[in-house]
């Protein structure tokens, strides 16, 4: 298998690092011509090995993106309620 050109792999590793794991799957079918499976195969291999040689690069995936959208919801409402009762 030939190298990949290092701007393209420059591509791919964004992607892994900012969690765009499937991007970078899409990415390197393009450019290699292989099947889903082995893109697969390749890009969690180098994710892997990446993790192991670089942890700090990878953006940690936020644990407040769902939650913060519920309780702006259920803030809303509540402020809603508030409205209804007071111009009731």
């Amino acid at each position: 298998m030939d190298e990949i050109p290092p701007i393209e792999l420059q591509v791919i590793l964004e992607h892994i690092y900012a969690g765009h794991k499937i991007e970078a799957i899409k990415h390197y079918r393009e450019l290699r011509g292989v099947s889903l499976v082995e893109a697969k195969q390749f890009i969690e291999k180098l994710t892997d090995e990446l993790r192991v040689q670089s942890p700090e690069k990878f953006v940690s995936k936020s644990k407040s993106g769902c939650m913060a959208a519920v309780l702006m919801w259920i803030s809303l409402g509540g402020m809603s309620a508030g409205l209804l009762i007071a111009f009731s």
